[in-house]
């Protein structure tokens, strides 16, 4: 596992704009990131679908303004 694993995470902070999120998805071709808070602990994560799943279903997000 060491051989293929990737030893740079990239994390993002509960309160941080969904585009960001996507835009560093995208931008690192990752499909998920972990949410930390402000002491660096893990508390939850986001994925490629709950972007999905909140564009759908949360149309006051004004993605296109």
């Amino acid at each position: 596992v060491n051989d293929i694993m990737s030893t740079e995470v990239i994390a993002t902070s509960p309160l941080t704009d969904i585009r960001r999120i996507a835009k560093g998805m995208l931008d690192h071709h990752i499909g998920a990131m972990p949410i930390v808070n402000d002491d660096g602990v893990i508390v939850g994560i986001i994925t490629r679908s709950d972007i999905l799943y909140a564009i759908i279903h949360q149309p006051e997000l004004k993605l296109w303004a």
